[in-house]
């Protein structure tokens, strides 16, 4: 058994450390028994990610990311739609795993013998050292450099020195066997942060010393520009995404998608695009418009929080149909004449008191646009009486139509389906439309309707709000 000096024992410590292995064992078995039948059966892959500058964030209303554009491959690849829950500690996606609340970690771990014991890791993503995060000897901008005395060339010169990481991850204990090695014991600092969080606190010149992944560490120190990270602490690491213990078949359906993906170009294009491109990376962290920064979704932010509350709807909800329908550009005009940031038609402008001369004005445009989900809303609420189902039988509306969806609910009533339900009820019969035998049927009023358009406008809709719901506060 390793001992731990004691002066690291007077550091700050892991919750985990006091725990036996057999209570974490026991704290972390799975409460859930799901594996790939289950997920393809109810027809998604929910997957936990860490909500930073490269895994998952969004930028101008659209979701990004690394893990999240691998995690899109491995969904197709199982012929399943993506989910996405955000958490920023090990520790909580082992619990939100093992409850059930996701089916895979999609974060590089390290595999340790322990948590070899608490999940089955995917083959390596990627293999690298953990390395010293330090501001450089003589760069004046933007903060006081290291002393040379300060300035480690060698992992042994942390002797004494405070080193900050965040809480339960595997650098702590790297740092307590260092200090074995050392002259005098690291003073381990163990704090509630994140990787890029401790990152920006030593480029302010807040603290002097961190650990982390190489490849975080060195898109952050090409973002800061007055960072080193050339002292490796340890041997390089095995870094693996992680599932529940009782899920063989989509681990075995997981390696076969990262076997094949890793032959194809799009495997290191991805890497690089969010951790070699100095550009992208600046951009997206300085802009305004980015998670990474704050939470805004875009300049109209307020004018939709105004149309969203004046209706009773999420702001965020009515954020991602506005993105659906415009991009949040409030010059966007369709080719059958649709307007601004919502696609107002003129004709529906006139009939809520707008101007079409005012379409073009973002809360002009907003105030027509919530107006007719209004009335969407008190057409359905007479027909629907669930709310969180009524949302969707009013989103296909405004795209299509209520003629169209009240055609689909004759369907479904008439071929046995709950005209009540969106999914695989309604929405079946909404895409049934573009066929003859369903659009001449004698329940149908509105004749044909390519279906496939307001049926995809829902779900890319709700999965965008889904991804605002997770980066962005209420």
């Amino acid at each position: 058994m390793m001992m731990i000096p004691t002066a690291c024992k007077q550091t700050n410590s892991d919750t985990s450390k006091t725990e036996t292995l057999e209570q974490r064992l026991a704290k972390h078995a799975p409460m859930v028994d799901v594996d790939l039948d289950d997920i393809r059966d109810r027809g998604h892959l929910t997957a936990i990610l860490f909500g930073n500058s490269t895994s998952f964030y969004l930028y101008k209303g659209t979701p990004r990311g690394y893990e999240y554009e691998l995690l899109q491959s491995l969904s197709k690849s199982l012929d399943v739609d993506l989910k996405i829950r955000v958490t920023n500690s090990f520790e909580a996606a082992l619990k939100m795993l093992n409850e059930g609340e996701g089916d895979i970690i999609a974060h590089n771990l390290t595999q340790t013998n322990e948590r070899k014991m608490l999940v089955n890791f995917t083959g390596t993503m990627r293999e690298e050292p953990p390395v010293l995060v330090q501001r450089e000897v003589g760069r004046k901008n933007p903060t006081t450099p290291l002393s040379p005395t300060e300035f480690v060339v060698k992992r042994q010169q942390l002797a004494g020195k405070k080193v900050y990481v965040g809480r339960n991850t595997v650098f702590s204990n790297m740092l307590y066997e260092l200090s074995l090695i050392c002259k005098e014991p690291v003073q381990v600092q163990i704090v509630d942060k994140t990787a890029e969080e401790l990152i920006r606190e030593v480029a302010e010149g807040k603290i002097d010393y961190t650990i982390s992944d190489a490849h975080i560490a060195n898109s952050n120190a090409i973002y800061f520009g007055n960072l080193n990270t050339e002292v490796a602490i340890d041997a390089p690491q095995k870094l693996a995404w992680a599932m529940r213990k009782n899920s063989p078949e989509l681990l075995s359906a997981t390696n076969e998608w990262l076997r094949h993906i890793k032959t194809t170009f799009s495997f290191n294009g991805i890497y690089n695009r969010y951790y070699m491109d100095q550009r992208r990376f600046k951009m997206r962290n300085d802009s305004q418009f980015s998670t990474i920064n704050g939470d805004r979704l875009s300049p109209y932010d307020e004018m939709i929080k105004k149309g969203a509350y004046n209706i009773r709807w999420d702001w965020r909800l009515l954020a991602a149909q506005i993105y659906q329908e415009s991009l949040f550009d409030p010059q966007a005009k369709s080719w059958m004449g649709a307007q601004g940031l919502m696609q107002v038609m003129p004709n529906t402008a006139k009939f809520f008191g707008k101007n079409e001369s005012d379409l073009y004005n973002p809360g002009e445009n907003i105030a027509a646009g919530t107006e007719y989900l209004n009335w969407l809303n008190k057409f359905w609420a007479r027909r629907i009486e669930d709310p969180k189902e009524r949302i969707k039988f009013i989103l296909a509306s405004y795209n299509a139509g209520q003629g169209h969806v009240l055609d689909a609910q004759r369907l479904a009533k008439k071929y046995g389906k709950d005209p009540e339900k969106w999914e695989d009820n309604v929405e079946f019969y909404l895409l049934k439309k573009s066929e003859a035998t369903f659009y001449k049927d004698p329940v149908v009023k509105s004749g044909y309707c390519r279906g496939r358009e307001p049926v995809t406008y829902v779900k890319s809709i709700l999965k965008r709000y889904d991804s605002y719901q997770q980066l962005i506060p209420s």
